[in-house]
């Protein structure tokens, strides 16, 4: 579902420069695909065309063609609205819309069947799953509808997929629902209907379906499908977080960092983005790297701050790399390297989807060249091409 996008304040992007699926390889038309984190939708392939609209991180999109502008990989797809528009390709990744199961099955047969999905072997997933669904059995009944709607070992089907959930919703299972609930959020199989989506999230966040919580968290917080409330959203963002789900961690801290539902709380919000962050949140893991250079919630600390940055790029966060390299330059909370600030600034040129970002991070990148030797200045590209490569 929706994703909530924290707004950096300039100031302390221009601070550090002047003074976050994996990334879907190679997408086949015709093939569905998630969004990573919030995506624009451009009417050309590049960074400067106009935006149509946006992707929200969790939504689904179909891939009709694919590009190349700007050394970067861009995949045409079409919105709920039928309009084709171009994506980032790195922003789109082959990731199912549906959580894998909370746990293993405590039916052996069952358990044999979710282990052949987590280890990607699709057909013998199938196989074990469709006599157990056909049988009655929720868990797999459920399971089945994943493969079908993911296309993995099965022709993809959200009919399919659809049948196979209500059966097993109409039994009580809370993924089940939750599921459901996604397919009338996003249209797939059904007519896009957000009471429906609502109807069905609510069921199962009553089982204490975490995935069903934040998705009830994120229709609050947006006032889709119910009035917008930002006490609500944060009960039930809680509710997941406390359950472990990280993006509703991540939501956490947003809400508090802007006071939504809740007095403004820095410190609140930073332990929030911490816990998502140790989980592997990308967009957690800038988060923190915001607190730690603001000194937002924790103690002003560049060194801790370059370390989140540095993991949230690697996992390729579109803005962390513009922090990187203003840090390099400037030997923030890491040793001053020209090259290394030259390759982090040319990523962020060429990653980041916020033209602020970009022009910020150009405008660096040209002031920095001029300090550079020549020799470093052949490394820097030829390390960015490498990286930018792979």
């Amino acid at each position: 579902m929706l994703r909530y996008t924290m707004v950096v304040l300039a100031g302390i992007l221009a601070f550090a420069l002047v003074g976050g699926e994996a990334p879907a390889q190679g997408a086949a038309p015709g093939r569905t695909l998630v969004a990573a984190k919030t995506a624009n939708v451009r009417a050309e392939p590049g960074t400067s065309a106009a935006v149509l609209g946006r992707i929200a991180a969790g939504a689904t999109v179909k891939v009709t063609g694919q590009t190349t502008a700007g050394g970067a990989t861009w995949y045409k797809v079409v919105l709920p609205t039928g309009k084709e528009g171009y994506v980032l390709g790195e922003l789109l990744a082959e990731k199912g819309p549906t959580a894998a199961p909370r746990s293993v099955s405590r039916d052996p047969a069952v358990a044999k069947a979710q282990a052949a999905l987590t280890t990607k072997d699709y057909a013998a997933a199938e196989r074990l799953a469709r006599p157990l669904a056909e049988a009655g059995n929720a868990e797999a009944q459920y399971l089945l509808g994943t493969l079908y709607v993911e296309g993995r070992g099965v022709a993809e089907s959200a009919e399919q997929a659809l049948a196979w959930w209500r059966k097993a919703a109409a039994q009580g299972n809370a993924d089940a629902e939750a599921a459901l609930g996604f397919m009338y959020a996003e249209g797939r199989g059904v007519p896009q209907n957000y009471d429906e989506a609502v109807k069905w999230w609510r069921q199962a966040a009553g089982r204490k379906n975490a995935a069903a919580q934040r998705n009830l968290g994120v229709m609050y917080a947006e006032g889709v499908g119910v009035p917008q409330n930002d006490k609500e959203a944060l009960k039930w963002f809680t509710l997941a977080a406390e359950q472990g789900h990280v993006e509703a961690q991540t939501d956490l801290g947003f809400m508090y960092s802007e006071g939504r539902g809740t007095p403004r709380d820095f410190a609140k919000a930073a332990e929030w983005f911490r816990r998502a962050a140790e989980a592997g949140d990308p967009e957690a893991q800038y988060n923190l790297g915001v607190a730690y250079t603001a000194g937002s919630g924790v103690r002003r600390d560049f060194a801790q701050a370059a370390d989140w940055f540095q993991r949230a790029a690697k996992q390729g966060h579109g803005d962390a790399p513009a922090h990187l390299g203003g840090f390099y330059a400037r030997g923030l909370g890491v040793q001053k390297d020209l090259v290394a600030a030259h390759l982090w600034l040319t990523l962020a040129v060429a990653r980041s989807d916020r033209p602020d970002v970009r022009k910020m991070a150009a405008e660096r990148l040209a002031s920095l060249e001029q300090e550079m030797s020549a020799e470093e200045l052949e490394a820097a590209r030829k390390t960015a091409r490498e990286l930018q490569q792979k």
